[in-house]
């Protein structure tokens, strides 16, 4: 694919594919940095040949197999990809690259892929965390625990006249706790509440998990790659970005045209492998939260959106 002209199938517009589109400027960890842009389809080239000549906070990391770097123009809070350096699959593709039932190069092939982009997701995962943690009630229950506002008590303290007597007397002492620690944390806070102002939980004979920031962590290709490096997407859900512009932009996640990786190899007449005739890009607008069809108004999806993101900190 040597044009930089953007079809009908491409989910990035020219002015992306060029990099001639201004991108978000250098601000945090995580989001898409400015640097040297590439006038070509093979923009990405340079990551996979010359990791080391760009700083920290375009490359990820990377070593002598893959790099794994900030996109230019991200779709959501955090964005990242995962680039190939193989020279024999790395222009392929992806779904040739990763037809592991062609042979045993591209079986281990995919199975490395899968390796450092559970790698990376992680990576995204801990930067999300960082971001939206103290939003979350699912991470404000567990850190309760962990600085010691919220007792965690044995689990055979469950019965029993006695253990019920022990529970009782710890009880009182996490009430004396709070009497202390109130008015010692935030202005208008008292250190009994989470981080909403909710009271917090009783005495737990577990460890609450906290949110699963992985879970919140696309990984997966295009079904029609807008450059010609191989690369995996591995984005943050929410789709909250500046250089969200377009129908195409959005429906190209939230629709099948977003091929999870762990859906390869596809079947030979999987309908994924004809992202035009599917038609993908062109469906009605549909929030990926709550499901509600905005049909072809961008405008309307992406106020809602806004709304959706301040819900989905908060979880």
């Amino acid at each position: 694919m040597a044009s930089t002209d953007s079809d009908a199938e491409d989910a990035i517009t020219k002015d992306e594919i060029t990099g001639a589109a201004s991108a978000p400027p250098v601000t945090e960890t995580g989001i898409s940095h400015g640097t040297k842009r590439n006038a070509s389809r093979d923009g990405l080239s340079a990551y996979v040949e010359a990791p080391a000549s760009y700083p920290g906070s375009r490359v990820i990391f990377h070593d002598a197999d893959f790099v794994a770097i900030n996109d230019l123009y991200p779709k959501a809070s955090v964005h990242a990809l995962l680039l190939p350096r193989s020279a024999a699959l790395r222009r392929l593709h992806p779904f040739d690259a990763f037809d592991s039932s062609s042979g045993e190069n591209k079986s281990a092939f995919l199975a490395a892929v899968r390796e450092q982009a559970a790698r990376l997701k992680r990576i995204v995962a801990k930067e999300l965390q960082r971001r939206f943690g103290a939003c979350s009630v699912l991470d404000a229950r567990r850190e309760a625990v962990l600085d010691g506002r919220v007792l965690l008590l044995p689990p055979e303290e469950e019965e029993g006249d006695d253990k019920q007597e022990q529970k009782e007397q710890q009880q009182e002492q996490q009430q004396q706790q709070g009497e202390k620690m109130k008015g010692k944390g935030k202005e208008g806070e008292e250190e009994d509440t989470d981080a909403q102002g909710l009271p917090l939980p009783k005495p737990t004979v577990s460890l609450p998990p906290g949110r699963d920031w992985e879970a919140e962590v696309l990984v997966g290709v295009h079904a029609h790659p807008s450059m010609n490096d191989l690369h995996v997407h591995v984005v943050s859900r929410e789709m909250r970005s500046e250089c969200l512009k377009h129908r195409r932009h959005y429906n190209s996640f939230a629709t099948p045209f977003f091929v999870p990786l762990d859906d390869f190899p596809l079947a030979p007449d999987d309908p994924r492998r004809h992202p035009g005739r599917a038609g993908y890009l062109a469906r009605d607008l549909r929030c990926w939260r709550c499901g509600r069809d905005f049909g072809n108004r961008f405008k309307a999806l992406k106020g809602h959106l806004e709304g959706e993101f301040e819900a989905w900190k908060l979880v």
